[in-house]
């Protein structure tokens, strides 16, 4: 193990990769890649962009601290194929700065799943969820907080202080959806999925459900958004006028909309006010992968192909181009935070390689890693935090934060990772 955490450190080294910034604030900048720029304000709609941000000030005497929850288990036992299905004993932790300062079982005996998608570390706290044969049991640091009847997996986990835990829930079999607090239930239907996890948008609980058609019955596609409790329908899924709805959120009580029209041109709706995302000159749009938003601003995610035929993906802000990203990396996911960016993804030619992306730098990660789809990464308060899923049994878990690799000598593996600020001591 020794050796192997030497070759580890060895290989988390940055990347030699070209980083091509495409400027929001000013014409689009254009390489050699490009062949020419042209100037995206003549064909936006006056007044300020959908997502424009306004930047807070910094931190003030106050320092980080970071928070890992992970589940460990023993050290001969290979847990990527779980010869035990999953009744093997193994511990779940969280560590503070480095420093182990909880752990408790896990199995069936505890109603606490090893799985990454049934725990979360929020705050300085493990928040996990157990289906029974009949009821869903929700537990706080390894201790029962609420248990109610029927067989859910979480789509939404909100701690509110002072009010208690929210959680979306869709059933283990069928369909529809149950918000609940504390385990009561708050409203509910037995029809559709969520298509968003659950946020808070101000003090307001808000998530986005989609009603599938049904030529049976007549029933059309249809989008909802529901802010606490109340859903509401914001859109088909494909309007009379061949318009595509891909994705949408409510940000400062604005509700975001993206969408394609017949032609497979993108827009992004605001207040019912429409602007088209724009593209380096003689590029087209690829895919999109949807919405995203930090505290100050909504994003589109997506790829564009180049004029000359790479295929490279993209941040918006807004409508505006944030950040075009190297052709050699195949992005995954994006952090924006404020005027900082952090990123996740894969080399295109090598799926194997894991690379992340800070503030204008790619930097490699050592093979035989993945990244967890929901939990790989938090730019929590100005840090950027990530950790790698080992894909084989006999490598040990990573984290980053802000670029500096950890490398944790245990088997097992990590399931989130985030800062908390506190004050510092005078």
């Amino acid at each position: 193990m020794e050796k192997l955490v030497s070759e580890l450190r060895t290989l988390c080294r940055p990347l030699q990769l070209a980083v091509l910034v495409v400027l929001t604030s000013a014409p689009v900048s254009c390489g050699k890649d490009w062949s020419a720029s042209r100037t995206m304000a003549s064909v936006r709609p006056e007044g300020p962009d959908p997502g424009e941000p306004v930047q807070p000030p910094p931190h003030s005497g106050r320092i980080p601290e970071y928070y890992v929850a992970g589940v460990e288990y023993p050290q001969d036992y290979d847990w990527i194929r779980d010869p035990q299905y999953g009744t093997v004993d193994c511990t779940m932790f969280l560590m503070k700065d480095g420093d182990r300062i909880l752990e408790f079982g896990v199995g069936y005996e505890y109603s606490i799943s090893p799985d990454a998608d049934m725990a979360r570390c929020i705050g300085d706290h493990i928040y996990t969820d157990y289906s029974t044969s009949g009821e869903t049991v929700v537990k706080k640091d390894g201790q029962e907080l609420f248990r109610y009847p029927g067989r859910e997996m979480m789509a939404g986990f909100i701690v509110r202080d002072g009010t208690g835990i929210l959680t979306l829930g869709v059933p283990r079999e069928g369909h529809g959806w149950t918000l609940r607090k504390n385990g009561a239930v708050v409203s509910s239907s037995d029809k559709g999925y969520p298509v968003s996890h659950l946020y808070l948008d101000g003090e307001t609980a808000v998530f986005g459900w989609k009603i599938p058609e049904n030529d049976l019955y007549g029933q059309e596609e249809t989008y909802c958004i529901v802010r606490d409790g109340i859903p509401e329908a914001v859109a088909s899924g494909t309007g009379d006028d061949g318009q595509e709805t891909v994705d949408f959120l409510q940000h400062d009580n604005v509700l975001y909309i993206l969408y394609l029209d017949k032609s497979g041109n993108a827009y992004l709706r605001a207040d019912g006010e429409d602007r088209d995302l724009e593209l380096p000159e003689g590029a087209s749009l690829h895919s999109l992968e949807g919405l995203l938003s930090d505290s100050l601003a909504v994003y589109v995610f997506g790829e564009i192909e180049t004029a000359a035929g790479e295929l490279r993906n993209v941040l918006w802000k807004g409508s505006r181009i944030r950040q075009v990203f190297d052709a050699d990396v195949a992005v995954s996911a994006c952090y924006p935070d404020g005027d900082r960016l952090g990123a996740t993804g894969y080399l295109r030619d090598d799926r194997t390689s894991p690379v992340y992306f800070l503030d204008g730098e790619y930097a490699s990660l050592p093979s035989g890693y993945g990244f967890i789809p929901e939990n790989s990464a938090d730019f929590a308060d100005g840090h950027f935090c990530l950790i790698l899923m080992p894909l084989e049994t006999g490598i040990p878990p990573v984290y980053v934060i802000d670029g500096k690799v950890h490398i944790l000598d245990i088997n097992g593996y990590l399931l989130s990772i985030g800062c908390l600020w506190t004050e510092s001591p005078s």
